[in-house]
């Protein structure tokens, strides 16, 4: 058989047979599949937006706050070129020239383009977003130019196929079982919320929604054909002013659970989800009450869900053969597998520190969210990023961002498709200019290490016969193979051990031993 072309099945290790006759020498082939990270890709992106206020919004005077949240609509593969859609919200908190406080929303969509090499027509991908910073310039009391930057990690995969020996006439062929792992698909989905709450106020009717943030984490996955189960918790705080001032902020926090089955076509009972959440649009009215001290807020607004889908499976391998009573050569290659997987589900409290640049005098709000996570040193790593909204020394509000990490132990573990979700947290002034945050983590993620596996890719024999004789004295080392033994004098492993009273596939000490012929 001058050339082995492997066929492409279901995303799995599938076994494809073919026959060599050659001197009398029969061959049987398998492929062995799998999905392997190809590329891991970290794009910048920045966008210049000139923004307009509505006609209804009052002119701007002061910026009390001005960020951007970024979100994936769409990321597609096709022909080496990868295809990124999305849409950047930008918030913005201000003053009027009269002091009062007031908000606006706006919403720009992007799209973003990269070519990837090599990729074959089963390549896929997962990403994430990652919001860095956002400038702004206020150009007149009716316009705002503002500067976005976030950063895109993408995930590629794509098929790799290894042809290798998995049957030969008059051989022996040394085969391992292996517990391995897969990612088989990724989707990319959306959950839309929109959900009412009552709100108590102490100073009187509320004026507006000035402020608001969210985070969810997943309370609860499940599997079945070609679907997968999604069940999230959200929590959302809004910050709303009240009263004869509009400097009488106060702040409500409302939970509630969303759910959707996804359609995820190849995937089955048995599959791991790990699912990453980011937090879309959100959008919130104040409707007051009866009297003065009530009102209700409804809340809308959308969840994007990444999901990578992991099969765990056993493999059989064949890393070394030789054929009795012939001289032959053997040929190999190194494959990477993903093994030793497994899930990890946890809750953890972390004490994280956040500096500012400035003293705090007082904390009406703190918002938290994760960043970025990503595998280093056996760890996985959350970058947290916090918001303080604040009073300033000369009476106004006035907001404050800082980063910090921590750090998630995963010793033994080199590799990990990670999930990490805000399930809680409270904090305290460490000093003037310093927070110190009790966060509470719910991680969702899969371990597993990165292993080089040798396959015989190709054994072929010579007329040359080899003649051992009947019976060979051999003076056996310590942690010598008896594999290797038994392919030198062309002899079989399971008489040489039964012969000499073996139980183990190595020599424990130093050893004269028997080896039959065959």
């Amino acid at each position: 058989l001058s050339k082995i072309s492997c066929g492409i099945f279901d995303l799995d290790f599938n076994e494809i047979y073919f026959k060599e006759k050659a001197m009398d020498l029969e061959k049987e082939y398998s492929c062995l599949e799998r999905n392997a990270l190809v590329s891991k890709k970290v794009i910048s992106l920045e966008n210049d937006f000139q923004e307009t206020l509505q006609q209804f919004s009052n002119d701007i005077y002061r910026v009390v706050n001005c960020e951007s949240h970024g979100n994936l609509d769409s990321v597609d593969i096709s022909y080496n070129e990868i295809k990124i859609n999305g849409t950047i919200q930008i918030c913005l908190m201000y003053y009027n020239e009269d002091s009062v406080l007031s908000c606006a929303d706006f919403e720009e969509k992007f799209s973003k383009s990269i070519t990837v090499e090599g990729l074959s027509q089963y390549a896929f991908s997962t990403g994430s977003i990652c919001d860095r910073y956002t400038n702004f310039r206020v150009i007149n009391p009716r316009r705002i130019d503002i500067h976005s930057a976030q950063s895109i990690t993408l995930y590629i995969y794509d098929k790799e196929s290894s042809p290798c020996v998995c049957g030969c006439k008059n051989s022996r062929l040394l085969t391992k079982t292996m517990a391995v792992s897969d990612v088989v698909a990724t989707s990319l989905n959306r959950i839309e919320y929109d959900e009412e709450f009552p709100i108590s106020t102490s100073l009187g009717n509320i004026n507006r929604v000035v402020g608001r943030y969210s985070y969810a984490n997943v309370t609860e996955t499940k599997v079945i054909k070609d679907k997968v189960l999604v069940k999230i918790k959200t929590s959302v705080v809004i910050l709303f002013s009240v009263g004869d001032s509009d400097d009488n902020v106060e702040s409500s926090e409302f939970s509630f659970e969303s759910s959707k089955i996804f359609e995820i076509g190849g995937i089955d009972e048995g599959d791991i989800v790990i699912p990453v959440v980011n937090m879309g649009s959100i959008y919130a009215k104040c409707r007051n009450g009866a009297d003065d001290s009530t009102a209700n807020v409804e809340v809308y607004g959308d969840i994007s869900v990444f999901s990578t889908v992991i099969r765990q499976k056993k493999i059989s391998i064949v890393s070394d053969g030789y054929i009795l009573n012939r001289k032959c050569d053997c040929e190999y290659k190194n494959c990477t597998v993903a093994a030793d997987g497994k899930s990890m589900t946890d809750n953890d409290t972390k004490v994280v520190d956040f500096s500012f640049n400035s003293d705090i005098y007082e904390i009406k709000n703190l918002a938290l969210e994760v960043s970025d996570v990503y595998v280093k040193d056996e760890k996985i790593i959350v970058n947290l990023k916090a918001n303080a909204m604040c009073i300033s020394a000369e009476g106004g509000m006035i907001t404050y961002d800082s980063e910090s990490k921590c750090e998630i132990d995963i010793a033994g573990y080199s590799n990990a498709v990670p999930a990490v979700y805000i399930n809680g947290f409270d904090y305290t002034m460490a000093s003037s200019n310093k927070l110190e945050v009790r966060v509470i983590l719910s991680t969702l993620s899969y371990l597993y290490v990165k292993k080089e596996v040798k396959v015989l890719s190709e054994i072929s024999a010579s007329d040359d016969v080899v003649d051992y004789p009947a019976l060979t004295v051999y003076f056996g080392k310590e942690n010598e193979s008896v594999w290797n033994i038994a392919k030198t004098f062309s002899s079989d492993i399971e008489l040489i051990q039964r012969e000499n009273d073996l139980g183990s596939d190595v020599l424990e000490s130093n050893k004269v031993i028997i080896i039959p012929g065959v």
